[in-house]
């Protein structure tokens, strides 16, 4: 289990990094090839193709635990892991039509009030509908990916999905690079989507043969999956109002040419979330064979594991964009691209209380755990009427703030306290072992980038390679006390 563990972590990492390394090709493309306005349609369109990817209504992440909780730590597909797969297919298949519908339905209330002065009606349809095409080819292949993730696949499956989004991002360069505009760029995405399930399928024909033969659709089966199901869709489509609604607020409230500075902030530090939940990723598969055994303690060291390591790398890394944020978007974007400090600091501190929440939440789920929906769908609500209420008088800061206060009101508590209950860890431990711990790394690591860019120069590149190192410094620290703790209690 460890070694696949450490393969899925890698490999998350990995797909982590080559997205960082994509977006900084990808967006100093577009933002020089598209104008304001039609970047940022195309990025207002890029997260409607994620509200559209949510009408799976949870069947992938809750057939994924099923796949694994049927198959075990054998990975073993001849009783009814073989039903789960057949059952899963199909349903999977129901619903990419579903989402094609969908897509075509939203694309009314979406397109019709835009300011399309620089693109035309004809263009944003075409682009549209070959957007929804490709979420359909998404959702259409999920029950693959359950398939490899539960059998403790972790790492190829995420190779594989990165892949596809490597291959995406540089369709989209050759396009722009080219002058294409939003048709071609659409175009582009939906040929890399249909990349995955091709891929997908030869991996599992060649390496878990049993998971395709002798399954059969199971009705009672998907009776089992329903409550699951729908109160995780429910709990995801909270957090699709939390985290990806600021663009239509921004879009309809500020104009379009608004977004892509807000979007190049919001997406480097989501990326560093990202990767700061990668342990917590690739472990749930592992979390849920571990709790049908009733193995308590190893879930507790890897949640543990996952907390102290991933809220570190997000300090460090935040550290390092708050203290040399105008560096970095000068050298990734260019003169001017800038959002400013205050929102760099408003999207760090909600990305750090969202990353110590969500690995809570992540392991508390895998074991069949679904109570987040109600708060989740609250913080969802309290955050549109905080963006609508701030966007005025604060701008895209106050845009960003809403998100923050929403959550902290919400889910930011409710799901360590739950979460902890459900995994039988004491809250007392959670605030003294790993939020104390956390606060202290922030400002240690914040401190030592802000003092290594004052020594290195304000403004020269120096000062940014400094702050990195600092940071880096810090976060080895953390990093080798962490796994000696480990390898103690292990040893002990």
């Amino acid at each position: 289990m460890l070694q696949a563990l450490l393969f899925g972590v890698g490999a998350i990492w990995v797909a982590r990094v080559a997205g960082i390394l994509v977006g900084l090709v990808v967006l100093p493309v577009l933002f020089r090839r598209l104008d304001p306005f039609e970047l940022g349609i195309w990025m207002l369109f890029g997260q409607a193709c994620g509200l559209l990817q949510l009408l799976d209504f949870g069947l992938k992440a809750v057939l994924t635990r099923r796949i694994a909780m049927a198959t075990g730590a054998a990975h073993d597909f001849s009783g009814d892991g073989a039903h789960w797969v057949a059952t899963g297919r199909r349903l999977s298949q129901w619903l990419a039509a579903g989402v094609l519908v969908a897509g075509v339905i939203i694309g009314f209330p979406m397109i019709l009030p835009l300011d399309l002065a620089h693109v035309s009606q004809a263009e944003a349809w075409s682009a549209w509908i070959m957007l929804c095409l490709a979420s359909a080819v998404v959702v259409g292949s999920g029950w693959l990916g359950s398939v490899i993730a539960g059998a403790g696949q972790v790492g190829p499956d995420v190779l594989l999905l990165g892949g596809g989004t490597v291959l995406a991002a540089f369709l989209q360069v050759a396009v722009a690079a080219a002058g294409g505009r939003l048709v071609w760029l659409a175009a582009a995405t939906l040929a890399s989507s249909l990349v995955y399930p091709w891929v997908a399928r030869c991996f599992v024909h060649r390496q878990l043969p049993l998971a395709m033969a002798g399954g059969e659709w199971r009705r009672h089966m998907v009776a089992s999956m329903q409550s699951p199901a729908l109160r995780l869709w429910l709990t995801t489509i909270g957090g699709f109002m939390i985290m990806r609604t600021d663009q239509f607020v921004i879009a309809y409230a500020l104009g379009s040419d608004h977004i892509p500075r807000y979007q190049a902030a919001w997406q480097i530090v989501m990326t560093l979330h990202g990767v700061a939940v990668a342990i917590a990723t690739a472990s749930s598969v592992f979390v849920s064979k571990l709790w049908v055994a009733g193995r308590m303690e190893e879930i507790h060291r890897l949640v543990r594991t996952g907390l102290h390591l991933g809220l570190a790398m997000f300090s460090c890394a935040a550290a390092v964009l708050l203290t040399c944020g105008d560096l970095v978007f000068r050298l990734w974007l260019g003169p001017g691209s800038f959002p400013g400090r205050t929102l760099i600091a408003v999207l760090c501190v909600t990305f750090w209380l969202e990353t110590q929440h969500v690995i809570v939440a992540i392991a508390s789920r895998a074991t069949d755990d679904e109570p987040f929906a109600p708060w989740a769908l609250g913080a969802g609500a309290l955050n549109l009427v905080l963006s609508v209420w701030l966007v005025g008088p604060l701008g895209v800061i106050g845009v960003a703030l809403a998100t923050t206060l929403a959550q902290l009101a919400t889910n930011n508590w409710y799901a360590v306290y739950r979460g902890s209950r459900r995994l039988n860890m004491r809250i007392s431990d959670h605030v003294l072992k790993v939020l104390l711990p956390g606060f202290a790394i922030l400002a240690l690591a914040t401190s030592a980038a802000w003092t290594a860019r004052r020594l290195a120069g304000e403004g020269g590149f120096a000062g940014l390679v400094a702050a990195t190192a600092s940071a880096l410094a810090v976060w080895s620290v953390v990093a080798a006390v962490c796994v000696r703790g480990r390898t103690s209690r292990a040893t002990a």
